[in-house]
């Protein structure tokens, strides 16, 4: 009969044993555009597809830096076969690759003309190319944020993602088959027609900037671009001490529980449900974040389970103010994304409904639950089912928005199966003090992001760690402290060495 513990040791190695499958699923589940090294053996496949006399080039989400359509050839794979699939994935246009017409370390390049029209919008965007339908493309939201057409002599060589490459891509590009173009205005005949009144109002709103001056404009400006700060993931993991001070640790373990599990059914949803965004049907929008798809809103979603979560735990929180603050913070970010373009209407009030009615649900479950709810919220058992979770649908679907989560959740899962409760006072300047190492941080990491912006696979893993670290900086900066040692037992462990003990 196992002890308490033989129990707990059994526990413990599983968590290692899945936080290795974690970082594993991480990197393995998303295929690189291009090839990260240039490895000899294994080239890759790249298109250059020229449609009145401009370059296709598409936006990557990982990186978001410029690309051609392009990727690994797979084992079995002709370099041709590769091209024409890449070019599918990424932008749903079928090609027939007319020759090769040069390669890089990387990658070999192809000429390819599309079997089809291709269709753009008239409007420049603000890199001065013309937007490209392809919210359609099996890769869009995963690797893909955008295509355009676009002059080469527009594109600096520090926006591509291989600044070396560049003037060698604009050579090739002079000796690809031209093709031509059909322009449209806008695609809102197009979109469901209950969101074509909110495109139109939107088309209202613009022509009244317009007729207003500089200084109104540049006020709206300011308002918009201010609502959607509240849409920064980083942003609330940076406040995370601050809300631990006003709201205490129980409430906010149940509110992150909560959110990351509102979160998660709003990604899968929007991958089911599949509709784009404003900015997709009207090219004269500038949108602030450029996110795949966005019914039902994820961050409406989230803003409106805190709601419901702090206005039940009233009793147990001394600062009231929350009620009008939060309120109007909803009411902002709501009417902030959907002028920027970022999101519909119809998609904050799908995403509300969704983050009320769950966050209901969590708290019928836990008034019926025999065991204390709070008291599970302390053990990792509980965030290792959100993990494993997170973990199906990261290989499912390698979203960003899954891949943050799953570095979330691995975060809280160590902070909780490590780490040990420490008391301190809790004061507003430890919080302000917990919250400036955060920003520091957080300015690390981005630049690192934008320094290893040429390669996938670290690309990957920073933005993992990014996320992952932040989180566990707030566990280890506000309750939570882990012992060097208990990591040494539990490696001795797995490595079936005997431990010393204590």
């Amino acid at each position: 009969m196992l002890t308490k513990i033989g129990i707990k040791q059994v526990y413990q190695r599983l968590l290692c044993l899945m936080a290795t499958l974690v970082g594993l699923m991480t990197v393995g589940t998303v295929n690189a555009q291009e090839s990260i090294e240039p490895v000899h053996t294994q080239r890759g496949a790249v298109c250059i597809t020229k449609v009145n006399n401009q370059l296709l080039m598409i936006r990557e989400y990982i990186t978001g830096k410029l690309s051609l359509p392009g990727g690994n050839i797979e084992a079995g794979e002709l370099p041709g076969q590769a091209a024409q699939r890449e070019m599918w994935e990424e932008t749903g246009l079928v090609i027939d690759v007319v020759k090769q017409i040069g390669q890089t370390p990387t990658a070999y390049v192809f000429d390819c003309v599309s079997q089809s029209n291709v269709i753009a919008l008239d409007t420049n965007n603000a890199l001065g190319g013309k937007n490209l339908p392809i919210w359609g493309a099996p890769d869009f939201g995963i690797e893909t944020l955008s295509g355009m057409l676009i002059d080469p002599k527009r594109v600096n060589a520090r926006d591509y993602r291989y600044p070396e490459q560049w003037a060698l891509m604009k050579n090739m590009f002079k000796h690809a088959t031209d093709q031509p173009m059909r322009s449209v205005p806008d695609l809102i005949a197009i979109a469901p027609s209950f969101q074509q009144h909110e495109l139109h109002f939107l088309v209202g709103f613009q022509h009244m900037l317009q007729s207003l001056p500089d200084w109104g404009v540049k006020l709206i400006g300011g308002a918009i671009s201010l609502g959607n700060m509240l849409a920064n993931p980083i942003l609330a993991l940076i406040l995370f001490p601050l809300f631990i001070y006003f709201f205490g640790t129980r409430v906010m373990l149940k509110l992150l529980f909560t959110v990351a599990f509102v979160s998660l059914v709003c990604l899968l949803l929007q991958r089911g449900i599949a509709l784009p965004r404003p900015y997709v049907y009207l090219p004269t929008l500038d949108p602030i974040m450029e996110a795949g798809y966005s019914m039902p809103c994820v961050v409406t979603a989230i803003l409106t389970s805190c709601f419901f979560i702090l206005w039940q735990e009233r009793e147990h929180i001394t600062s009231h103010q929350w009620m009008p603050a939060l309120g109007i913070a909803i009411v902002w970010q709501i009417v902030a994304q959907f002028l920027s373009g970022d999101v519909f209407i119809s998609d904050c009030l799908a995403g509300a409904i969704l983050g009320m009615t769950i966050t209901w649900n969590v708290y019928q479950l836990e008034s019926r639950a025999t065991v204390d709810f709070n008291e599970q919220l302390l053990s990792y058992k509980i965030w290792l089912a959100l993990l494993v979770l997170s973990a199906m649908l990261t290989y499912l679907w390698s979203t960003p928005g899954f891949r943050e989560w799953l570095a979330i959740l691995a975060a809280v899962v160590v902070a909780l199966g490590f780490g040990r409760p420490f008391d301190h006072k809790k004061t507003f300047f430890r919080a302000l003090g917990s919250m400036g190492a955060l920003v520091c941080c957080h300015l690390v990491f981005k630049l690192l992001l934008h320094h290893f912006s040429y390669s996938t696979t670290l690309s990957l893993w920073l933005s993992f760690l990014h996320y992952s670290t932040i989180t566990l900086m707030v566990f280890l900066l506000t309750f939570r402290r882990i012992s060097l040692h208990d990591i040494g037992f539990q490696i001795a462990l797995l490595t079936k060495r005997k431990p010393s003990l204590p």
